[in-house]
């Protein structure tokens, strides 16, 4: 089941109001009885068994954003303001048990219990968004945009869950301004841009914070009149109460020209992505007593050029002619991944349990 309900309220001009919330639930049965057959004296089949599997999940999302958009003269102005909120969990639960009396009797606890093998987990995982963003142009010629946004994840401990993440960028249509009109007849764009901004990351699961884990393999049960008995051992991950957001810090100049009402375009782009905080997996010493843990370390570097040029060579009623050329520069550095102690111990990156 799905559904999504979305409601807009015009409070003055240029003033929009927009709630939406949806929720989606998703639920699964799988269920498989092998029967026993004794085809002969000589031959049969294992003893009849079932297996039952339940899944489901639920996810509920709750949006509310404000919206203005109003022309003042050559002025022109958008601002959007918002708050979002997500919960999702999930449920996993498989039993089985085989030796039934008969294969007519097929409920679960007609098995033989000695012979039951029981699983199961859950997961949860909740966030919170504020965000915001003001567009600011005059004469369509000088764009200026700004934004911030803050999320809060279940992923993390309390004290560390909230990340905030700001972007500036402006753009600057030089074709435009009176003191190019000497080339209206074969440039149609020049434009000049940049921005700035910081994004995160929470690639890590919620299970991790988990002090103990249950028993799931049948030769660590604990037997009681012959019954598996349910347990807990410890993590194999120590907790890191002070693990946070994976942070990345953009930076991207760049320009658009266009020829000939824009049928030759050439763009060309300078990036360079600094990632810090790395959520990565370190192994720890045997005398730990935990195997690893999720860390905050390390920072790396990704910075390139990129070139495009298209051009529609030929257009006609019934033919056209097209020709694309990309070429992209990219260097990618690690700048520091070391452990807490300035060993390297890395096992593996971050993921989602």
């Amino acid at each position: 089941f799905s559904g999504t309900l979305s409601a807009d309220y015009k409070i003055i001009d240029g003033l929009v109001a927009t709630v939406t919330g949806s929720y989606v639930n998703n639920q699964q049965h799988y269920r498989a009885f092998q029967k026993y057959i004794q085809y002969n004296p000589n031959k049969e089949t294992e003893p009849n068994r079932l297996e039952e599997r339940f899944t489901g999940w639920h996810r509920a999302n709750f949006d509310a954003l404000l919206n203005f958009d109003r022309q003042f003269g050559e002025h022109g102005l958008k601002a959007m303001a918002g708050w979002h909120t997500e919960k999702y969990d999930y449920t996993y639960n498989q039993q089985f048990r085989k030796n039934f009396p008969t294969n007519d009797l097929t409920d679960i606890a007609a098995g033989d219990a000695a012979t039951q093998k029981n699983n199961g987990y859950t997961r949860e995982l909740a966030m919170i968004s504020w965000f915001g963003r003001i567009n600011y142009d005059y004469a369509g010629k000088y764009l200026l945009e700004g934004n911030i946004r803050s999320d809060a994840s279940s992923r993390f401990a309390d004290g560390n869950r909230w990340g905030y993440f700001p972007s500036f960028s402006a753009a600057w249509r030089i074709s435009d301004e009176s003191f190019m009109e000497w080339s209206k007849d074969w440039l149609s764009t020049l434009k000049m841009r940049a921005s700035y901004g910081k994004s995160g990351n929470a690639r890590v699961g919620s299970y991790w914070r988990q002090t103990y884990s249950p028993v799931t393999s049948t030769k660590n049960l604990y037997y009681q009149n012959e019954i598996g008995q349910s347990s807990l051992q410890p993590a194999k991950r120590l907790r890191n109460e002070n693990l946070t957001w994976e942070s990345k810090f953009s930076t991207n100049v760049g320009f658009d020209l266009g020829f000939f009402s824009n049928r030759i375009n050439l763009t060309f782009d300078y990036y360079n992505d600094v990632t810090k905080d790395l959520i990565m997996e370190v192994q720890l010493p045997s005398n730990a007593g935990y195997s690893s843990q999720y860390q905050n370390l390390g920072q790396t570097t990704n910075r390139g050029v990129e070139l495009s040029l298209n051009a529609n060579l030929v257009q006609t009623k019934d033919f056209y002619l097209d020709f694309n050329f990309n070429i992209a520069f990219n260097k990618n550095k690690v700048d520091a991944l070391y452990g807490a102690n300035g060993d390297e111990m890395i096992l593996s990156g971050g993921g989602t349990e």
